[in-house]
């Protein structure tokens, strides 16, 4: 029996299908965990982590009172390894100060999505130069809404946007 070319293509895919899936899963990168909340509704987060795919924890500044901007850069600490895999989960609990309401919660995140936007990067418009991402940040609103961007410069590219409920 002999393949013909089109059983061949496939045939090949499905070989390096597993190498290409393997070696996404294992990439590194180097970002940092920061968080946000809009001007005129300010959270206090009371702890907040991305989990990794091997259950590690990479923490999310947390314990001070945040106001800085949906979306924008809130702090940065700078611990552990600075290349790391991507998050696959986010576990919060924040208190919004308007609602006088706590909200928890646990929620995968889109680990292919987010890994097709860090892996493209973006161009930055001011030079025409490619940049990378370098901060993955978690926006908390009121209503329990979470939102997860990626951030490079000026660049902000939504990954997912969660609900929470208060409890």
């Amino acid at each position: 029996y002999q393949m013909q070319l089109p059983e061949k293509i496939i045939y090949v895919i499905l070989l390096l299908l597993p190498i290409s899936c393997h070696t996404s899963m294992n990439q590194k990168f180097k970002w940092y965990p920061t968080e946000s909340a809009p001007d005129l509704y300010p959270v206090n987060i009371v702890s907040a982590k991305f989990l990794l795919k091997d259950r590690s924890g990479v923490a999310i500044p947390s314990g001070s009172d945040i106001a800085n901007g949906w979306g924008a850069i809130g702090q940065i600490e700078i611990v552990g390894n600075e290349k790391k895999s991507l998050p696959a989960a986010l576990q919060v609990c924040w208190f919004s100060y308007i609602e006088q309401q706590f909200y928890p919660g646990d929620y995968k995140l889109p680990t292919a999505t987010l890994t097709i936007v860090v892996n493209e990067g973006f161009v930055d418009p001011n030079t025409g130069t490619p940049e990378q991402y370098d901060s993955i940040v978690v926006g908390f609103a009121p209503g329990g809404y979470i939102a997860v961007w990626a951030k490079g410069r000026q660049i902000t590219t939504e990954i997912a946007f969660l609900k929470a409920s208060p409890v």
